[in-house]
């Protein structure tokens, strides 16, 4: 065959082979394969495979991947315990002993007046007013002059002769209390009357000798049972039977 001319015939094939996951973003390996035939001035077909390896990224995503979900927490649910309240005993006859059924009935007929009637004193000498606890002197009154004083308690007790100081306490013993919780004996013949408050956890008592009272202690957030502690066999007037 004559050639005047180069005549050069290629041919390109190319086999894509892509290996690993379709929605991996990592580089893929793809094998590219060529062929390639050209004619020469003489009657030789030579024909030569070159294979090549090029890195590509792959940009191929899996369209059917699943969608995530996200589950939302269970809310806690706190639950608030239902508060014990102490129950005092109907208004009325409480233990057919007078001097108790009375001071009980004038307490909660918030009757001051009565109340302050019936204040059984102490004979204590009198201290100065910069020293704690009482009873204070007058201006008349040299330190240690006996005096006639009234003993009550908050937390801590106190003795006074002044008779604002007796009243207010009244006032808020009977504004406070709400019923008759128990009753014991500390003493032949001697008395307390645990009232149930307007603070449920807060106690008040009455202490009653000779028929009258012998001292009022307002609380220190001590309830009616820690009132009534460690006085079992003294009890005449148990609380009232409930589900605690």
């Amino acid at each position: 065959m004559k050639h005047t001319y180069l005549k050069t015939f290629v041919f390109l094939q190319i086999f894509i082979f892509i290996t690993g996951a379709c929605a991996s973003n990592t580089p893929e390996t793809i094998t590219i394969q060529e062929t390639v035939v050209v004619e020469l001035p003489v009657t030789i077909e030579v024909t030569r495979l070159i294979t090549r390896v090029i890195e590509v990224p792959a940009t191929i995503t899996n369209d059917k991947a699943e969608p995530t979900t996200t589950q939302t927490p269970t809310p806690e649910v706190k639950t608030t315990p239902t508060p014990f309240y102490y129950q005092p005993y109907p208004y009325g006859s409480y233990t057919n002993i007078p001097e108790i059924d009375e001071i009980a009935r004038l307490v909660l007929t918030r009757d001051t007046t009565a109340l302050r009637k019936l204040i059984r004193f102490q004979s204590k000498p009198c201290i100065h007013k910069n020293d704690p606890w009482g009873p204070y002197c007058n201006e008349d009154e040299p330190v240690g002059t006996l005096v006639e004083a009234f003993p009550y308690a908050v937390c801590e007790g106190f003795l006074t002769q002044d008779e604002e100081a007796i009243m207010f306490v009244l006032e808020e013993l009977v504004s406070q209390a709400t019923g008759v919780y128990a009753v014991y004996e500390y003493m032949p013949n001697s008395y307390g009357i645990i009232f149930t408050s307007t603070n449920n956890e807060n106690a008040l008592t009455v202490m009653v000798e000779d028929g009258g009272i012998s001292d009022v202690f307002l609380g220190c957030n001590t309830s009616p049972d820690e009132q009534l502690e460690g006085r079992d066999e003294f009890i005449i007037l148990p609380p009232v039977a409930t589900d605690k």
